[in-house]
């Protein structure tokens, strides 16, 4: 069992009061999505106003930071209060099993970009405990039709959950109930993707929803109280329990997710699609073009980028790096004329780029294409300063 809510604690108010009552009657471990105690997060705050209420529950808590939390240098009193159930104080993020589940806590205020060390340990993590079904957590959402809406900011956690077949994602920070379709990363729906609540019905004041965004299902922004899940082998319930004198609930049932084979996530695409001159302008996905060579060499018109390469010069165009593992990459080339002697004409596109030790060049690994005189085409694999596979010469 996995029971909880976020945005929860404050001395002038009693609902927090109500939903730990409702903890009194479940079993299981505490789940929380941040903001446990307003407005600062002090140690005098959790002493007076959380520890008397979900503080009787401290010993069976799983906790996430919220923003609040961080409104004290570093989120000290959070992590003095809670020690080791809070992971690291320095990260704040960590994971855990609850029979057959991997369960993942993460902390969204510190950086999740694509690359970082919070990114990069969830995808890890979640390689390196490849269970069935699998929960996640955290404070900001990536979808809400509350006040703040989405943050996009946490997309590349999306990005990496949806990957790996996670089956549910839970956030607090906007004080209202919504309840989420499947759905991508991208906000399509999707069976094979996360099912996310909100649940920021912990005790804090309760704020109206904006307009409803796309794929939410449910909510309710006048009701506190706790989602509970009942984690069993190949699936789950969930259940919004209110708080005494309220009758809001939401719930159902539901497999894990079949993750089927892989979904491909796309991190580059460019139909070049503009036009350009002195350059390549910005990739459709993947950010601006950085260019070595003169820039009046390059162009992008009719549907391609173009680049003048002199004779026994070099020119190239790269997009900025990105963490990927199992990438696969498709180039379209096209050349106005052949060479007319000498080796030739070379292409290559950088599939990967791997650093070796300090001070040391990077290994590149390349597809190459080398235009020979007369029009014909060698194709071949190389990893610079390495080795290269050459596969046929393909005639004119």
């Amino acid at each position: 069992m996995l029971v909880g809510a976020g945005d929860i604690a404050t001395c002038t108010g009693t609902n927090d009061s109500a939903t730990a009552d409702l903890l009194d009657g479940i079993a299981g471990t505490v789940f929380t999505t941040g903001d446990h105690v307003y407005d600062d997060g002090t140690a005098e705050e959790f002493a007076n106003c959380y520890h008397p209420t979900w503080g009787r529950h401290r010993a069976r808590t799983r906790p996430t930071p919220g923003n609040h939390d961080y409104y004290s240098a570093g989120a000290k009193p959070y992590f003095n209060y809670f020690g080791h159930r809070a992971g690291a104080a320095s990260k704040g993020y960590y994971s855990y099993s609850l029979g057959s589940w991997d369960v993942v806590a993460l902390n969204s205020n510190l950086s999740v970009r694509k690359g970082s060390a919070q990114e990069r340990w969830l995808r890890d993590d979640l390689a390196a405990n490849p269970a069935d079904c699998t929960v996640v957590y955290w404070h900001h959402p990536l979808f809400s039709s509350g006040r703040y809406g989405g943050d996009s900011r946490v997309r590349p956690i999306w990005d990496a959950l949806y990957a790996a077949g996670v089956d549910v994602v839970v956030n607090g920070h906007e004080h209202s109930y919504e309840r989420f379709a499947k759905q991508t990363p991208t906000g399509k729906l999707e069976r094979h993707g996360p099912r996310q609540f909100v649940v920021g019905t912990g005790g804090i004041r309760l704020r109206p929803f904006g307009p409803r965004q796309p794929n939410s299902v449910v909510r309710e922004d006048g009701t506190w109280g706790v989602l509970k899940l009942t984690l069993r082998a190949g699936g789950y319930d969930w259940r919004f329990l209110p708080i005494a004198g309220q009758t809001f609930t939401d719930s159902g049932t539901a497999a894990c997710v079949d993750p089927g084979p892989p979904v491909p996530v796309s991190l580059v695409v460019d139909g070049f699609q503009r036009s350009v001159v002195g350059g390549w302008g910005a990739a459709d996905l993947g950010g601006s073009y950085g260019l070595t060579g003169t820039r009046s060499d390059f162009s992008v018109a009719a549907g391609a980028g173009g680049v003048r390469v002199p004779a026994g010069g070099t020119r190239s165009a790269l997009l900025k790096e990105v963490s990927q593992r199992d990438v696969e990459l498709a180039v379209r080339v096209r050349a106005d004329k052949a060479p007319a002697g000498g080796w030739g004409q070379f292409a290559s596109v950088v599939g990967r780029r791997v650093a070796v030790s300090s001070g040391s060049p990077q290994l590149q690994y390349r597809g190459r294409l080398r235009l020979l005189p007369g029009g014909g085409v060698e194709v071949a694999a190389t990893k610079l300063g390495m080795s290269t596979r050459s596969g046929p010469t393909v005639p004119a």
